[in-house]
């Protein structure tokens, strides 16, 4: 007895001794697992930058791995060591802890909540244009932080056109709306809500169209030919939040390149303009004063202009131009 004893003792601690204490090695193999995940949180938006250190696989720098957060594909950066790899976290479904997984070839490894996806609220800053008629139509740059794509705007009703160009800009259509008046623009996503009080403004445009339109476009240019003496038109207007208007001249006979005038009725909204050459549409020039005439002098190397008229942010207004 006292030898079966020592026996199974000596058996027993043989095979502790084998066995470890860890359990990451198998019959002296080791086996695959992640051991560290930094950060181990970021934005549902994505895009944040994680370094995963592991253990167990062949040299990720000569067989790159595939790591999912949740089932979703991050996008590989680097391979910093043989144990590590860089990734770009994927946008999230919703915050919360996800699982983590690393896979090269038939090997594989698993951190259940390896990572936490959190919410953050999303923020508007400025919506331009701030305001249109009651048909809508008019597409809205929205700017604030937090954005995401798939995001939801809602302007008298959810918006049918949503862009999203960036966490801090969204262009959305803006609806129609039965009455004048302001209201506030949301945007929501299954994490985030975010609303701009009072964002919007429907309106009932009082400028008429003037004798000149349509002229909204470079190709739609009202030409008022060779400027010889000069060229001024006076009540021109821009009707609403969407109107521009476009005048092309030549200066293939002047004796000196003419300057151009735009100057907005004292009751105006803030109105701009830019030259532009008209055969090629390349942008020469802007001027884009806060209030009063703008005033733009044609550069040379063109014979063909066209002079833009535009209201800052749906600004509207009535003015005068002259091109002397």
């Amino acid at each position: 007895m006292k030898w079966l004893r020592f026996g199974l003792v000596t058996v027993l601690m043989a095979t502790l001794a084998c066995s470890g204490s860890g359990g990451s090695h198998r019959g002296g193999t080791v086996v695959a697992d992640i051991l560290d995940v930094q950060p181990s949180d970021g934005p549902v938006a994505g895009g944040t930058s994680v370094l995963i250190t592991t253990q167990g696989f062949t040299d990720f720098q000569s067989m790159v791995p595939t790591v999912t957060f949740d089932g979703n594909v991050a996008t590989f950066v680097q391979a910093p060591a043989a144990d590590q790899i860089e990734v770009i976290t994927p946008v999230a479904a919703g915050s919360g802890f996800v699982g983590v997984v690393v896979t090269q070839g038939a090997v594989s490894a698993t951190r259940p909540m390896g990572f936490e996806y959190t919410a953050v609220s999303c923020s508007i800053t400025s919506i331009c244009p701030s305001g249109g008629g009651l048909a809508g139509g008019e597409i809205a740059t929205i700017l604030g932080a937090n954005f995401v794509a798939g995001m939801r705007v809602f302007f008298s009703m959810e918006s049918p056109q949503v862009t999203f160009v960036s966490p801090n800009e969204i262009w959305a259509e803006v609806t129609p709306s039965i009455s004048v008046g302001l209201i506030d623009v949301s945007i929501t996503d299954p994490s985030s809500v975010c609303v701009f009080l009072n964002g919007w403004e429907y309106k009932v445009f009082l400028q008429s169209p003037d004798s000149f339109e349509p002229n909204d476009t470079l190709a739609t240019c009202f030409s008022v030919g060779s400027i010889t003496t000069g060229w001024s038109a006076t009540g021109l207007t821009i009707h609403d939040a969407i109107d521009e208007d476009y005048f092309c001249y030549n200066t293939l006979l002047v004796p000196a390149l003419p300057t151009v005038t735009m100057t907005p009725d004292p009751n105006s909204g803030n109105l701009d303009i830019e030259l532009f050459d008209a055969a090629t549409g390349t942008f020469l020039a802007g001027s884009y004063q806060p209030s009063g005439p703008e005033s733009i002098a044609t550069p040379p190397g063109a014979t063909d202009y066209a002079v833009r008229v535009f209201g800052d942010c749906g600004a509207v207004g009535t003015y005068s131009l002259n091109i002397q």
